[in-house]
């Protein structure tokens, strides 16, 4: 029994030291505060109030009055604490902290300016945190105050340490109980995903919008009507003659009207067909411009005696009898049918597809068996023909040339206007008017046209049919 003491005094020696190994280092003391004040300066006046006794948890103001320049600025950038300064480091270290701006409790900060001076006052919460329970007698570090002078040059002023007995909140209750918790808070956290959806949409809606006004202009704009492509003047002339022949003016009287509307459709029809202005011109500008086309235009003396007789019966109110309507609307027919090219005129597409090698419709090629007729007996494989075979082509033999007579350098001149007066003859201002449909007197008589040569055989046929003016 008497061992017993001693065992006991040498564990508790052994745990007494083997316990500083184990324990929590502490935290190292922060350096204390040091003021910065540029030479030639004036250290502003500080005023401070500090309470002497608070709770655990709960805010304690320090009011800081300073008396300053007009031109210096205290705490140009906001009171707030960065986490990881020496002011930081210092709070923690004493059990203090800065409660966040936006819990309810924020720092305050006004200026008054006199007319020398000016006046700032700071006002500052600080929560207690002690560690121990009880009453807690605990110091307030001095916090750094930064003052910007009007030079850009900065002070860095101390507020001094203020000692403060620190009570739990039960303190002065007789039987303290657990009080409930309090109503939940809203939290505030940046929802980046409901940014980013709202962007979206909203970024979706303004295309929505400009595909909606697109689409509805482009619906507004006025449609533009397919129409048929122009059709051939010679067979649109010939359509209208047809329709004056069978129409009713004839049998109403109208035969003046009637050649009125037989020349306009003949002038239409030259106008499209030789690009000549055929209604805004008059009969002896549409001559002229006719004698120029080349190739030349046929049936050149026959259109101007047509439009001379269609003048004189618009102009000099001549009455035509119905012989001579019927007459001015075959030599207007006439006219049309000579003047159409000769690849559309009827007739010409048998011929056309003969010279080169193609069978006209209707007709049975050539070797082949006409319809309802018996099939002939086909041949024994002996007496099957030899395929064909082409014969080597010689180059025929070139010799001088010639010009042939329809060429530019020996086409026949010019037809003279048959409303020109003859040489030397006086002018006459009441001539008799003449019989429609008569030759004029003094109008040239028809150059026949040329007999087409070899030569002219083997030049490109005219595609357009159409001379240039």
């Amino acid at each position: 029994m008497s061992r017993l003491p001693v065992l006991l005094c040498a564990a508790l020696a052994t745990i007494a030291v083997a316990a500083p190994a184990h324990a929590q280092p502490r935290i190292a003391k922060p350096t204390p505060c040091q003021e910065v004040v540029p030479p030639g300066a004036t250290r502003p006046k500080i005023e401070e109030t500090f309470p002497e006794r608070t709770f655990s948890g709960y805010a304690t103001d320090l009011l800081v009055i300073i008396t300053h320049g007009k031109g210096e600025t205290v705490l140009p950038e906001g009171v707030h604490v960065r986490s990881g300064s020496d002011a930081a480091k210092a709070l923690a270290f004493y059990g203090f902290v800065v409660p966040e701006p936006d819990g309810g409790i924020a720092p305050a900060l006004e200026t008054e300016t006199a007319e020398s001076s000016a006046v700032t006052r700071l006002r500052i919460p600080f929560v207690p945190l002690p560690v121990l329970a009880g009453e807690v007698n605990m110091e307030l570090p001095s916090v750094p105050i930064t003052v910007a002078r009007a030079s850009g040059e900065v002070m860095t002023l101390c507020t001094s340490p203020h000692r403060i007995v620190v009570n739990e909140p039960v303190a002065n209750l007789q039987n303290p109980r657990v009080a409930p918790n309090p109503d939940a808070r809203s939290q505030r956290e940046e929802w980046l995903a409901a940014k980013q959806a709202l962007a979206i949409a909203l970024l979706l809606t303004l295309l929505a919008l400009a595909l909606f006004f697109l689409v509805r202009r482009e619906l507004r704009k006025p449609k533009a009507e397919r129409s048929a492509p122009p059709r051939l003047p010679w067979l649109v002339a010939l359509e209208e003659l047809a329709a004056l022949r069978n129409g009713p003016l004839l049998a109403e009287g109208k035969k003046a009207e009637l050649y009125d509307r037989a020349s306009d459709c003949v002038r239409g029809y030259l106008g499209a067909r030789y690009g000549v202005g055929g209604l805004e011109t008059t009969s002896d500008e549409m001559m002229s411009l006719l004698r120029r086309v080349r190739p030349q235009v046929a049936e050149l003396p026959a259109i101007a005696a047509f439009l001379a007789d269609c003048d004189m019966v618009k102009f000099a109110r001549l009455e035509p009898s119905e012989a001579d309507c019927r007459a001015a609307l075959d030599r207007g027919q006439a006219i049309v049918v000579a003047t159409t090219p000769a690849q559309h005129q009827p007739g010409a597409a048998a011929p056309a597809a003969a010279a080169h090698g193609a069978t006209p419709p209707g007709a049975t090629p050539p070797g082949a068996t006409p319809p309802g007729a018996a099939s002939p007996a086909a041949p024994p494989p002996e007496a099957t023909p030899a395929p064909w075979k082409p014969a080597p082509w010689t180059p025929p033999p070139r010799g001088p040339w010639t010009p042939s007579p329809a060429s530019p350098a020996s086409l026949p001149p010019t037809t003279p206007d048959p409303y020109a007066p003859a040489p030397g003859a006086a002018a006459s201002t009441s001539a008799p008017p003449r019989e429609l449909g008569a030759p004029d007197g003094d109008a040239p008589p028809a150059v026949p046209e040329p007999a087409p040569s070899p030569t002219d055989s083997a030049s490109p046929p005219d595609r357009s049919g159409e001379g240039s003016p």
